[in-house]
């Protein structure tokens, strides 16, 4: 390897590495990780075969994210150390695989808060570095198509199936953005939904040609080597329902490449898609999150003080992506913080029954699945066509530049109608005493 290549981690990091290796040691099962650690730091051949081993432990279930915490602060950590240790060996020619242990190990161990995020932090850093200096030594990729948005979108409407939208009524749209006096009185106050046209409009990822979410070659630059985790099959709630971590690249030219110039199919089955949902991806790729902004509604109080508007009471707002091909659905759930939906590329229909729906709550799932409601998308196309005014059920048709703000408890169902790229808002506010 030439100097020029070379990797430059700093030893304190792979200290760190090994404080935090060691600090797991006495966990279930942890001897294996004390083994690898008796002669120094561990060669990448040494980690590997053990990585694979907690990684075979953690796919004993249909989804490693639920995984126990000691199996997954040990696969985390062992991915680190390997990443560190392929850096140190190979330079800047494993930095892609480097950047895909890590992502992995993100996803493992998104919930531990005894991992020591510094480190992670420092060492992502350290990699990505090498990747983009790697990236200038390769031939660039081919174009890649950019979808049509105007004829795309009217494709996605044609495909709207009306038969599913029978005795569900329209929820109340704002043509133009609403002040946030008129979104508090409209949306906040009521605990009601509103369909917020135009409303983010303005996005680079709209409005800017050179950074527009439609041109999957911009997606597929910045994307960078990054691996997300992808959801096959319909519902979480079924048998076939499997969670598969792919490159982000891959991803887009696998499930999105050829989708931009096809017209989606309304009879095309969800129960096979692969889709990128409820995906942190903002922070592991800076540039797409400076593609948007946090909308100005999520900082309206709906328990405003003295008739201010602003409340004390806030979380930060958690964001996340939903990207996928047509047919990529979402069942019939409810959450606990506010919702705003904001759709970048093509459209999606959502579905909605009020928090008060003995319909959803006779059928929720069993626990820990109980904010999710067992009802198939076909039985609910069947029960809005016998009463679904009297149900109080609702329905919007998000396009490029529109937003919904799904107020805490309202049940909804998702339903991607041509290819498909949304951001979730969520935040909590406590009412002050």
């Amino acid at each position: 390897m030439s100097d020029s290549n070379a990797a430059c981690i700093h030893p304190s990091l792979c200290k760190s590495l090994v404080s935090w290796a060691c600090s797991l040691c006495d966990l279930p099962g942890g001897k294996r990780l004390s083994s690898v650690l008796q002669n120094g730091f561990p060669q990448a051949l040494q980690l590997s075969p053990l990585r694979a081993s907690l990684w075979g432990e953690l796919h004993e279930i249909d989804d490693f994210r639920k995984a126990t915490l000691s199996s997954r602060r040990q696969f985390a950590c062992v991915s680190a150390l390997e990443a560190c240790a392929l850096m140190l060996e190979c330079g800047v020619e494993a930095a892609p695989q480097g950047l895909r242990l890590l992502d992995v190990a993100e996803m493992v161990s998104a919930e531990d808060d005894t991992r020591p995020g510094t480190v992670f932090n420092d060492l992502y850093k350290e990699i990505e570095r090498a990747f983009r200096k790697l990236e200038l030594l390769l031939p660039p990729p081919p174009p890649l198509p950019v979808i049509d948005r105007e004829g795309f979108i009217g494709h996605a409407l044609h495909a709207v199936n009306t038969a599913t939208l029978q005795g569900w009524s329209p929820v109340p749209a704002a043509n133009t953005p609403p002040t946030l006096r008129e979104f508090y009185s409209l949306a906040l106050a009521p605990s009601h939904p509103l369909h917020i046209r135009g409303a983010i409009s303005h996005w680079p990822a709209l409005a800017d040609p050179s950074r527009s979410w439609c041109n999957l070659s911009y997606l597929h630059r910045v994307a960078g080597p990054r691996t997300v985790p992808i959801e096959i099959g319909g519902s979480y709630l079924t048998p076939q329902f499997s969670v598969a971590c792919v490159g982000l690249r891959e991803y887009i030219a696998t499930y999105l490449v050829g989708e931009g110039s096809q017209a989606p199919d309304s009879t095309v089955s969800h129960h096979n898609h692969h889709y990128l949902a409820q995906h942190a991806l903002f922070e592991a790729i800076p540039a797409l999150r400076a593609d948007i902004s946090i909308p100005e509604y999520t900082a309206v109080s709906a328990y405003p003080p003295n008739d201010q508007l602003s409340g004390s009471g806030f979380t930060e707002p958690s964001i996340k992506a939903w990207l996928g091909p047509a047919a990529t659905y979402t069942p019939l759930h409810k959450d606990k913080p506010h919702n705003l939906l904001a759709q970048v590329v093509g459209a999606k229909k959502v579905r909605l029954l009020p928090p008060n729906s003995q319909l959803a709550a006779s059928h929720a799932a069993q626990p820990p699945c109980q904010n999710t409601c067992t009802l198939t998308k076909e039985q609910l196309d069947s029960l809005g066509q016998c009463s679904g005014t009297a149900l109080g059920m609702l329905f919007s048709v998000l396009l490029p530049g529109d937003m919904l703000y799904i107020p805490p408890g309202w049940w909804h169902e998702c339903e991607s109608l041509s290819t498909s790229f949304s951001v979730s808002f969520w935040w909590e506010e406590e009412q002050q005493t």
